[in-house]
């Protein structure tokens, strides 16, 4: 008999961030492992950006949840409900795979789980700690305690969290990310002159704090620039900051890009930087850049100070401290023999980082 598992993942896998990457990652394992993959989620596969997801075993089921907010009882919130309760009863899932707790899926996700099997196992993969602090005020979390679900944890910053959340819950694992290695390829970081954020435009990933402090150095260091890359809802009012600041010429937009230009790109940068305001549950491109050689400059908060170690593979700086900021800036591209040994402490991180395959190997003796 087939083994299938139900991908809970909303708002959509439309993006190559680190938690769509990801949960990418195991759907192409899984599949490759013959096991039916049923995706829940906003946006039908054949519109995803991310060309990495194999569509053998793999089936999208696309529901609209942001009407829930405004009136839970209305006749569309239960007509969709009844069609995920006959998904659930059709298809006899082993699993289901909760990628995210958005409140706006939330709702449905409640009453559907009043509906379907009680011996239906749950499992929560823990991205986004945020929105667990924010269903606990209510009680929500009860729902998945009393039904005995397994949180799993990418890091032990998540981990410590949930526990001190869910007090004496038991079934809280602790599981990091599997992290794909680069081919090592040996070059002295000092040589280039460029530095690099990757991520999604939101403020809590510490952007514009970014900006501004490399708005405060672009007089000393004229040959290099910072290139920008991703998209989200700060796009525009980040390009107007820019502006504002003078310093087009030295801050260069890129967009999404693919895996493949996303190796080009980090390959030609001095180090990262990834600056934070909230704590990260993993952080899953500062842990892929270590097999590169790339220095990092993170904010000493969540998960990263689990991957960056403060002047062994990188610069840790308190979140949200532009003068911080503005000093890690100088120091990395002043201090050409501090870049190339932090380059050297990134190689041998990235050799006691989790492989994918022991990573899948753990998912199986936890889903089935």
């Amino acid at each position: 008999m087939s083994r299938k598992i139900a991908h809970w993942i909303f708002p959509n896998l439309n993006t190559l961030g680190g938690r769509s990457s990801y949960v990418n990652f195991l759907i192409h394992e899984f599949s490759k492992l013959e096991i039916e993959n049923h995706i829940i989620t906003t946006i039908f596969g054949e519109t995803n950006t991310n060309s990495s997801v194999n569509y053998h075993k793999v089936s999208f089921h696309n529901f609209d949840f942001n009407k829930a907010i405004e009136d839970i009882h209305s006749s569309e919130t239960i007509r969709q409900v009844k069609e995920l309760n006959s998904l659930f009863s059709r298809e006899n899932f082993d699993v289901l795979l909760i990628h995210s707790l958005k409140p706006e899926s939330f709702v449905y996700l409640k009453l559907l789980l009043n509906l379907v099997n009680p011996k239906l196992k749950i499992i929560l993969l823990i991205h986004d700690l945020e929105t667990i602090k924010y269903l606990a005020i209510d009680g929500n979390l009860d729902l998945f305690v009393s039904r005995k679900s397994i949180f799993i944890c990418p890091s032990r910053y998540i981990q410590n969290e949930l526990n001190r959340i869910l007090k004496s819950f038991e079934n809280i694992i602790y599981l990091p990310h599997g992290v794909i290695a680069s081919p090592k390829v040996e070059k002295n970081r000092s040589n280039l002159r460029d530095f690099t954020f990757v991520g999604d435009f939101e403020m809590h990933k510490g952007i514009v704090q970014l900006v501004i402090a490399w708005g405060r150095l672009i007089n000393i260091y004229p040959e290099s620039r910072l290139f920008l890359i991703g998209d989200g809802k700060l796009m525009n009012f980040v390009k107007r900051l820019v502006l504002n600041l003078g310093i087009e010429s030295q801050v260069v937009f890129t967009g999404w890009i693919n895996k493949g230009e996303l190796r080009v790109e980090l390959e030609s940068k001095r180090f990262i930087v990834i600056p934070s305001l909230i704590g990260e549950s993993f952080s899953l491109i500062a842990a892929e850049v270590q097999s590169m050689g790339l220095p990092a400059i993170t904010s000493n908060n969540g998960a990263l100070t689990e991957i960056i170690s403060n002047s062994a593979n990188g610069i840790l700086v308190s979140p949200g401290n532009i003068d911080e900021l503005e000093r890690a800036l100088f120091l990395l591209l002043k201090d050409d023999q501090f870049v190339d040994k932090l380059s050297v402490g990134a190689y041998k991180k990235s050799e006691y980082l989790s492989k994918p395959s022991d990573v899948i190997d753990q998912y199986l003796q936890i889903l089935f």
